[in-house]
């Protein structure tokens, strides 16, 4: 009996070769050879034959060259299981019918179609797989998911505009999320803003204008309405816009036709003082169903409102209205100057054109007073750490270093500005003689004396006569460690100045020190900032900047 032909002998070779239509004359001559010799290799053909027709129906059936016959040797029993075949002379045409489904009928089938040479073994391999890989992906389908029901989401209210910034200081500056507010922006009922220093004018819907002073947080309610969750405000509101409400935490201010100021401090009291008319004082009720007591206020009047505490009710303490506690009108826009000398940021006064005179160092080491640049959370400065009991240190402008006679006489007819950017820090109250930032012009010498009152806040000693009386002191609200901004403006046709701290006006009429003998020139410079304490403290100095006005 003759051996079954295997696909990998070259009868295998020849007809993979065959089905792939890469079969060459000669080798068809052989395979010729190979199907007349014997007959087990026909019915072989065959089988192979018959499936690679069903796997491939929609397909032209492979073409045989002229030369290749089939011997009548092959019964018509065989002839019949073949499909037809296409020669280079006769191709059928007819369109195929719908293939019918592939099938591999015992192992010999599936072994001989493995085993012949790719491309066709790869082709029926996928072919043959696929009913398996089939059945597996319909036993591992998960079942259907119920359809989810999702509520209709309502519509997004459009954003109402409640209230405008109107104006701002110079010295302004807003928090990290408000930085981008500029006077003329639109603001949103809910909006919260943060105003980090100076003063802001914001303008209601209603009518009613505030001033907003830094740092302060303030909540958008409704264009006749505003929540100050921090700082401090001062209102004015005009007959068309009274009902004016603020509300604070625990507390909330009606407006009865008045101008009044409402501030909340750290330690989470409210104040609400009058300036003119009334308002209508409302502490939170000590519970839902308790109706809240109310008290009116008159010009003159303020109250301190204390929170509930441990259960107990807010407490109410009757105050005396203190307006030089709150800003009452925007300032002046500053003239337009141009700047002489400068010191800015962490630079190194001496690397910025500034001298350190030796006459009030007195003879101690440099190196103990700790100086050196800082960044202070984002602010840059120059840091001054008095360490030397009676020691001085200053940096200072001379006539060496421009400051000349000609200048300040300039000055003088044309108006100059003198601005300072300082925090002081010190772990006690050091009374009025910290820090200086001083001017000289000739005949006076103008002086801003930063300093730490009794209550740890930063305060502005004057020295000399103001509107304020002679030598006075100004609390800075608010101003436990954060810098502040100092401003004079000298105007010549009054030959006095008017003295601005985070741009709000607290002094006119300030007319300095009559020095004529030049002691401040002769020491310091006539343009100088430094310290002589006999405490330890620290001065950090943002900015120091000497302008003269533009010549009109």
């Amino acid at each position: 009996m003759s051996s079954r032909p295997s696909p990998h002998d070259e009868l295998g070779q020849l007809l993979g070769k065959l089905f792939d239509d890469v079969l060459t004359p000669d080798e068809s001559q052989v395979l010729s050879r190979l199907l007349r010799e014997n007959e087990e290799s026909r019915r072989y053909y065959v089988r192979l034959a018959a499936l690679h027709s069903r796997l491939l129906t929609r397909c032209t059936p492979p073409v045989l060259p002229p030369d290749f016959e089939l011997d009548a040797t092959i019964s018509p029993e065989l002839l019949s299981e073949l499909p037809p075949i296409a020669t280079e002379h006769h191709v059928q045409a007819s369109k195929p019918s719908t293939p019918p489904p592939v099938v591999i009928e015992n192992l010999h089938d599936l072994f001989d179609v493995l085993m012949l040479p790719l491309p066709f073994t790869f082709i029926m391999m996928l072919v043959a797989l696929l009913p398996l890989a089939g059945l597996f992906l319909l036993k591992a389908a998960p079942e259907p998911m119920p359809p989810v029901m999702v509520a209709p989401q309502p519509a997004m209210a459009e954003p109402v505009v409640v209230a405008r910034l109107t104006r701002q200081t110079s010295v302004t500056r807003w928090a990290k999320a408000s930085a981008s507010l500029r006077p003329g922006a639109a603001l949103w009922q809910g909006q919260s803003v943060s105003l980090a220093s100076g003063l802001a004018e914001i303008e209601f819907g209603s009518g009613a204008t505030i001033l907003l002073e830094g740092p302060a947080q303030l909540v958008f309610d409704g264009p006749g309405a505003g929540n100050l969750v921090s700082g401090r405000l001062t209102a004015q509101v005009p007959t068309e816009a009274h009902g004016f409400v603020v509300q604070t935490p625990g507390v909330t201010v009606v407006d009865l036709g008045t101008e009044f100021g409402v501030l909340v401090a750290s330690d989470g009291t409210t104040e609400a003082h009058v300036f003119k008319g009334e308002v209508e004082v409302a502490p939170e009720a000590e519970s839902e169903d308790a109706t809240p007591s109310r008290r009116k206020l008159h010009e003159g009047e303020a109250v301190r409102v204390h929170g509930r505490v441990s259960g107990q009710a807010s407490r109410i303490e009757t105050i005396a209205a203190v307006p030089m506690l709150f800003a009452m009108q925007m300032p002046a826009p500053p003239p337009k100057a141009t700047v002489w000398f400068a010191h800015r940021g962490d630079a190194d006064p001496l690397a910025e054109g500034w001298i350190r005179p030796k006459s009030y160092q007195k003879g101690v080491d440099i190196a103990q007073f700790g100086l050196g640049p800082i960044d202070d959370e984002g602010t840059k400065a120059w840091a001054i750490r008095d360490r030397v009991p009676a020691g001085s240190i200053f940096y200072g402008i001379t006539t060496t270093q421009g400051m000349t006679a000609q200048v300040r006489a300039q000055a003088k007819a044309q108006g100059w500005v003198l601005r300072a950017r300082i925090k002081v820090i010190g772990d006690e109250p050091i009374g009025t003689g910290l820090c200086h930032c001083s001017y000289w012009d000739g005949p006076r010498t103008w002086r801003l004396r930063p300093a730490v009152g009794p209550n740890g806040m930063q305060c502005l000693v004057l020295l000399g006569e103001s509107s304020l009386g002679k030598n006075a002191v100004v609390e800075i609200p608010d101003s436990r460690g954060r810098y502040v901004d100092y401003e004079i403006r000298y105007h010549p046709a009054t030959d006095d100045a008017d003295v601005y701290v985070n741009g709000r006006h607290v002094a006119s009429g300030y007319y300095g020190i009559a020095d004529e003998k030049g002691t401040t020139e002769e020491k310091n410079g006539s343009l100088h900032f430094g310290s002589n304490s006999d405490r330890e403290f620290e001065m950090r100095v943002a900015l120091v900047e000497w302008s003269m006005v533009d010549k009109k």
